[in-house]
């Protein structure tokens, strides 16, 4: 595998720079399992940040649905006379 190509993809992937270099300065040296084992771990860390970002998410859905909910409620109780802003 070309250097470029894996320089680019590590830092299309959000790879940081430290670790890019690393990875590329184990797999030119040969220590292919090690530099690999270095990919599988950003990655891990990669997916972690997305299930961090996938809560965040659903807690802001929670507190939509809430938030709609205490809206109707409150129409339903004031015959929509109140205008929500």
């Amino acid at each position: 595998m070309k250097k470029e190509y894996m320089r680019q993809v590590l830092s299309d992937s959000g790879c940081l720079e430290s670790i890019s270099h690393e990875i590329l300065r184990r797999w030119e040296k040969g220590d292919k399992q090690d530099a690999i084992w270095l990919i599988k771990r950003d990655r891990c860390r990669l997916l972690d940040e997305m299930h961090d970002r996938s809560r965040k998410v659903d807690r802001l859905d929670l507190l939509v649905r809430e938030a709609e909910k205490e809206m109707r409620q409150f129409e339903k109780e004031d015959g929509g006379k109140r205008a929500w802003r």
